[in-house]
């Protein structure tokens, strides 16, 4: 189905909810027999939106005759901004590589942040996701030989551990030969015939008469082994020396007592491994595994087969990977010439607090209070709010929290809150307007955020403000919350941080007066990018207007942080204009040292950060503030990012 046809597309054309009862009579309907869509007797399509634009639709219907509730379009609206926000990330990794790395070679080298490591393809594929790494569990280098060994003690030890491992194997070739083919599982047949192996037996009695304990005979003999499979010319044959040592690991933990355990992974994600054997693979959850990165091994290698079989990329001789990857997230946010920048996150549900702390996230620059109400079916009383505010608080373990008040109008609406119609509500009454109209709603959120800076540091951010007016009547409530609050005997933080979203012209032209009347600044680009330029990116016919790198915006943006930093005040971007690398590099040029993004982007702008230099940065940007057009300016950023490159910084 095309755009233009079908009722999910019109959900896209006009980027809103479209619920419709008998879909079939609507002249937008589009009938395909091998759905049975007949038997549908309403219609539900909510577009996902990224910047405001549609990327997608998401579409419910039902046998019954019903209109869908205003609850239940909000649920599935803030479904399908966490779903979009999903796929965004996805298609950040293709992004930067056709800008940077199209006719470059940059995917073929090394760069100085270590992240773009070079090996053999084994099977190919293109994939993205957070690394895992498998530690080289129950090897051999920490068996050493024993004195006063009980010979016929270490015998009874050797064949119990035999019996055992042939019991494992057997439900290792069962596990495959299921989940993948007998064909896959016969490599674990191979190894029940080793372990069966008279010859392989006796080695092993004759190394513990010898006078060696148990695990240092199977040490010996598995040594002994490897070296000849090594040794043979043919490569398959060769690679059979990765599984004389997955019978020998598995042995091994038996005879100390070290059970091997499955690899659990949390999450999708690539395996990143010395080396991968076998019995890895056959107890891995293989719906989990995106790809397998390994230091040694070979094309023919058993697991990479099995890898092959499940249509997952592999990569083997990489060398040092696992040394290279392991902790990235956790990685200082450093340019080139180490100048420290915080990397926060934005966030809007708890779910998001552990995809925020898995990303490396230096606390929430933004915490977008309602999203919470949008999914309940009134509002929440202010114990509610305080107890869900303690929680998001608390996981962050002493890093800044930044809470923002409620948002609600233009796109965003409650089900249990009638906003009045009005022809443009993004210049209505929303936001901070409605909280100062509804101090009882107001009031219950801000003691609620109050009482939450007893659990850790919290800043209170207030949105849409357009004049001193507005701050100062927020100001106001905030003292009449705390005084309500020390009446009751109810501690929180005396001092509290506040700020204001800088998002709308007027505060970008009144910021020298409202600097004095909070303590710091964060620049909603997302909004103040559309009402500076009149461009709704929500808008197909105006979109392309909307553009980050507007010199009125780079003006904007400028003046606003020379204010800020001017009177000794922070000021933090926590619109979606820093998550392209090349608007990211104007924003370091003009001084901004704090950043707040969706949770994914954080280890991708680190690597980024890693190969720019904060001192070039500012060159490039003072030579953008003289250019009075949005093509020149990217043209010539993208320039001196591929020079960079080409110089050794990128």
């Amino acid at each position: 189905m095309h755009l233009g046809e079908g009722l999910a597309s019109l959900a896209i054309e006009e980027s809103r909810p479209i619920s419709v009862i008998n879909p079939a009579q609507h002249p937008r309907y589009r009938y395909f027999p091998t759905t049975e869509e007949e038997r549908y007797a309403s219609f539900l399509a909510v577009p996902m939106l990224n910047r405001r634009q549609a990327i997608g639709v998401i579409v419910i219907q039902s046998t019954e005759q019903r209109a869908y509730p205003a609850s239940e379009i909000s649920a599935l609206t803030t479904i399908a901004f966490q779903i979009a926000t999903v796929v965004t990330n996805a298609k950040l990794l293709d992004y930067v590589s056709n800008a940077y790395t199209s006719n470059t070679g940059l995917g073929q080298e090394e760069f100085s942040g270590g992240i773009r490591l070079k090996g053999t393809i084994a099977y190919p594929g293109v994939i993205s996701g957070p690394a895992y790494i498998m530690d080289n569990r129950c090897g051999f280098a920490d068996v050493f030989d024993e004195d006063d060994t009980d010979v016929e003690r270490e015998l009874r030890r050797v064949r119990d551990a035999l019996e055992e491992t042939r019991i494992h194997t057997l439900m290792l070739e069962k596990r495959v030969a299921r989940k993948l083919s007998e064909e896959d599982a016969a490599i674990f047949h191979t190894h029940l015939m080793i372990l069966e192996d008279r010859a392989f037996q006796d080695q092993l009695a004759n190394e513990i008469q010898a006078g060696h304990s148990a695990p240092y005979a199977l040490k010996k003999v598995i040594s002994s082994y490897t070296e000849t499979f090594s040794n043979m010319d043919d490569p398959y044959l060769r690679e059979r020396a990765t599984d004389i040592v997955d019978i020998g690991r598995r042995m091994l933990s038996i005879l100390t007592g070290q059970s091997s355990k499955a690899l659990k992974l949390k999450q999708k994600g690539i395996l990143l491994a010395h080396e991968i054997l076998p019995s890895d693979m056959a107890v891995i959850e293989h719906e989990k595994l995106l790809g397998i990165v390994t230091e040694s091994g070979e094309r023919n290698s058993h697991a990479v087969i099995m890898a092959k079989s499940l249509g997952i990329p592999a990569l083997v001789g990489v060398k040092g990977v696992t040394n290279r990857i392991n902790e990235y997230r956790l990685r200082p946010a450093l340019t080139r010439d180490e100048v420290e920048i915080t990397m926060r996150a934005n966030i809007g549900l708890v779910s998001d607090v552990d995809i925020a702390l898995r990303n490396g996230a230096q606390g929430v620059g933004l915490y977008r209070t309602e999203f919470p109400y949008m999914t309940r079916s009134n509002f929440p009383d202010r114990q509610d709010q305080y107890q869900l505010y303690r929680k998001i608080v608390e996981s962050f373990a002493g890093e800044s929290v930044t809470i923002r008040t409620l948002d609600i109008g233009g796109d965003k609406s409650l089900p249990y809150f009638n906003l009045p119609h009005e022809d443009n509500p993004f210049m209505g009454w929303r936001s901070v307007r409605i909280s100062l109209d509804n101090p009882d709603i107001f009031r219950p959120q801000l003691e609620a955020i109050l009482m939450a800076s007893a659990h850790g540091p919290v800043k209170l951010l207030f949105p849409m403000i357009s004049g001193i007016e507005e701050i100062q009547a927020c100001k106001e409530m905030v003292e009449e919350s705390k005084e309500n609050l020390r009446r009751e005997g109810i501690s929180f933080c005396e001092d509290i941080p506040i700020g204001v979203m800088v998002e709308v012209p007027a505060a970008v032209q009144m910021c020298k007066f409202l600097v004095k009347e909070v303590d710091f600044f964060s620049l909603g680009t997302n909004d103040l990018i559309q009402y500076m330029l009149a461009a709704d990116r929500n808008n197909q016919l105006v979109n392309k207007y909307y553009n980050p790198l507007h010199p009125a915006v780079l003006q904007a943006i400028k003046y606003v942080a020379d204010t800020a930093r001017n009177e000794g005040k922070g000021v933090c971007i926590c619109g979606e204009m820093a998550t392209d690398p090349v608007n990211f590099t104007v924003l370091l040029g003009l001084g901004i040292r704090e950043f707040s993004v969706v949770a994914p982007f954080i280890p991708r702008i680190k690597a980024f950060l890693a190969d720019i230099e904060y001192t070039r940065a500012t060159e490039i940007t003072h030579a953008v503030l003289e250019m009075g057009s949005a093509t020149e300016i990217r043209e010539y950023l993208v320039d001196a990012l591929l020079n960079m490159h080409k110089s050794g910084g990128l």
